[in-house]
């Protein structure tokens, strides 16, 4: 089995240094304590074993890979045969974040006018009182 350095980008550590931070003033029996052990145990020992074979963004990001378990996501890519930099951790439950995508993705299509346009192209008609814009 190949040997892997693992390093955490920026954001990944301050993201990790508050979930350690959480569970330390939460004491050992905290659900913070839970995930942070989950955390590690993902980059500790899941993702060095073998990295290839986790989930793999789509294009132009499919040098990007993650694991999830729970509520706890952590996207990587592996930078060199032995490198693999740990780019987001994330542990906001699915529900909440899949919203959240959702809502960002209709705002920017509100704001470059992509949603009028797709709406226009259907054939149909915008009432007086919507405000698409």
């Amino acid at each position: 089995m190949q040997k892997y350095t693992i390093s955490l980008a920026t954001s990944a550590g301050e993201t990790y240094g508050g979930i350690r931070k959480l569970a330390k003033e939460s004491g050992p029996q905290s659900p913070s304590c839970t995930v942070l052990e989950l955390v590690d145990r993902l980059i500790d020992t899941v993702i060095p074993n073998e990295p290839l074979d986790q989930s793999q963004l789509g294009s132009p990001l499919s040098n990007t890979h993650w694991v999830s378990e729970g509520t706890v996501r952590i996207y990587f890519v592996i930078c060199q045969p032995d490198v693999i930099v740990v780019t987001r951790i994330s542990t906001t439950p699915r529900p909440i974040s899949s919203r959240q995508k959702a809502d960002a993705m209709m705002r920017e299509m509100v704001a470059s006018g992509q949603l009028k346009r797709s709406i226009l192209e259907t054939g149909l008609r915008l009432s007086r009182s919507a405000s698409v814009h």
